[in-house]
């Protein structure tokens, strides 16, 4: 392998090192929050702050339209000034513009959404308060699609991962001290959207080449071109992650949402290491690809998705090996009844963590059309299931729904990638790797079975697990020369580091 494929995967990792940080912060903090919402609300008012909250991620990503990836994507390719100021002024123009109109008419349709929809009348000034948030997270995601073009990690760290859980989680508390109930919770929301929106826009101004003017050349046409293909499967996106809440809430009841949106939360930590390493892996295999060299993408795409294989399956482990305990330590007894239905989440969501660069990669190399072709297939088998299973599984239909549809769009992706780049998902050894440690879960269900889920017996069957998984890992996949040069590295800059504080004290 060549020095620089060194230095990329030294760069990827420690930027996306990074970015788990503020992720692991944010995943916390935002997890501690919704635990005191729903012992706070109870299941059927946290149903409708769920309702609310996912309206917001609908409707801010319809007025995206897909422009946060596009700039992401663009960026790096363009070293003029002024072509990178016409590119983020074209972005921000159209993010802003559709947000605010999308804003105005659900704050508008508030009551009529309410009583139409979820047959709840009550929950119109919460859809209303909420409504306020969208054009605050549109703006706060096209801020951080211009750092993510920049390659710059912090300001979303800063922007997405630390400010908008600690303002959020700060609110929130406020507000359950106070007594405010769930008008009060929604308008947290909404303050932690602002705070966030404006971090972004501030390092916009501050660090790129972005400023008020008109931009000589806008560069409109090719951000769209790329960018609408991926408003459509942004939007189909969000079937696989929200249209289900929105269908339980017509088809069931809030309390059935407030079980679900228990449960998802949960299962979506399944996400963050790859969540950590796509938001550089976008913009640096769009520049590997820029310049054709098609085998330092896919070294680079294999190293990164080995990590991303080794950190999520011990996670996975647990959830599916402990998922009613879980539920019951975090939010309760009185959501315990989806314990069966987070199995079902998990399984869909560990499929598309160690498959999930192949999208990221497909959008890196431009083939947003594939792609939009690819959700198109697993929003309509989504939907259908949804409409199937929802009246008759409630819950537990609704994470059928969306585990048979992330399954087809990582098949579908995979297919596409080995096609056109000959990538394949997953190499020989992870394969391997996979299949022993799922025996080795099932062995570790079944004594589940037999034993009472204590803390000592989960403590030491997890002990147990991780030298297992451990000796697998290294006995099967090795260590590559990569790795070696990121330990030695992170060893010299350790030593350097104390180097220079024995010299202060001496």
């Amino acid at each position: 392998m060549s020095d620089e494929s060194i230095r990329d995967f030294r760069g990827l990792f420690t930027g996306s090192g990074i970015l788990f940080v503020g992720l692991v912060a944010e995943l916390g903090l935002s997890l501690l929050s919704k635990i005191i919402i729903a012992r706070y609300l109870g299941r059927t008012d946290y149903g409708g702050i769920a309702l609310g909250a996912t309206l917001v991620a609908m409707c801010s990503t319809v007025a995206l339209a897909g422009m946060h990836t596009g700039v992401a994507r663009f960026l790096p390719r363009f070293d003029n000034q002024n072509d990178r100021h016409g590119i983020i002024f074209s972005a921000f123009a159209v993010v802003a513009g559709v947000s605010i109109i999308l804003s105005s008419g659900i704050f508008l349709l508030a009551p009529t959404l309410a009583k139409a929809i979820f047959h709840s009348p009550e929950l119109g000034p919460v859809l209303a308060i909420f409504a306020l948030a969208i054009p605050l997270s549109a703006l706060m995601r096209i801020a951080i699609g211009v750092s993510q073009g920049y390659q710059q990690t912090v300001p979303k760290v800063l922007a997405r991962n630390i400010s908008f859980p600690i303002i959020r989680f700060g609110s929130v508390a406020i507000v359950v001290l106070l007594g405010f109930g769930r008008l009060g919770i929604a308008s947290s929301y909404v303050v932690a959207y602002a705070f966030s929106a404006g971090i972004g826009i501030w390092y916009v101004f501050r660090k790129t080449s972005f400023r008020l003017s008109v931009p000589d050349r806008f560069h409109m046409t090719s951000l769209i071109s790329f960018s609408a293909p991926l408003l459509i499967s942004s939007m189909l996106t969000l079937v696989l992650s929200d249209i289900d809440t929105l269908m339980l809430g017509y088809f069931s009841t809030e309390g059935d949402v407030g079980v679900y949106n228990v449960i998802y939360p949960i299962g979506v930590l399944l996400l963050m290491f790859l969540r950590s390493f796509r938001f550089l892996t976008l913009p640096k295999i769009s520049e590997l690809d820029a310049t054709e060299s098609y085998a330092s993408m896919r070294r680079q795409y294999h190293l990164v998705g080995k990590w991303i294989f080794l950190t999520t399956t011990p996670v996975f482990a647990l959830l599916v090996v402990y998922p009613e305990f879980i539920i019951q330590t975090l939010f309760g007894n009185e959501y315990a009844s989806g314990s069966l239905a987070l199995i079902v989440l998990t399984v869909g969501f560990y499929i598309h963590a160690i498959l999930g660069l192949n999208g990221t990669t497909l959008t890196s190399i431009g083939r947003t059309r594939l792609i939009l072709l690819d959700n198109i297939a697993a929003a309509g088998l989504n939907i259908g299931l949804n409409f199937w299973l929802i009246p008759r599984y409630d819950f537990i239909g609704a994470a059928i729904s969306t585990t048979a549809s992330y399954i087809l769009i990582n098949i579908l992706y995979s297919i596409q990638l080995y096609y056109v780049r000959s990538i394949p998902p997953i190499t020989f050894k992870i394969s391997i790797t996979a299949v022993s440690a799922t025996a080795v879960i099932a062995v570790w269900v079944k004594i589940n079975n037999l034993m009472p889920s204590t803390l000592s017996n989960i403590v030491t069957f997890t002990f147990a697990f991780g030298l297992c998984y451990v000796s697998i890992a290294v006995g099967v996949i090795g260590v590559e020369q990569e790795e070696i040069d990121l330990v030695l590295h992170t060893k010299d800059k350790i030593s350097e580091r104390f180097s220079h504080i024995s010299k202060i004290f001496n």
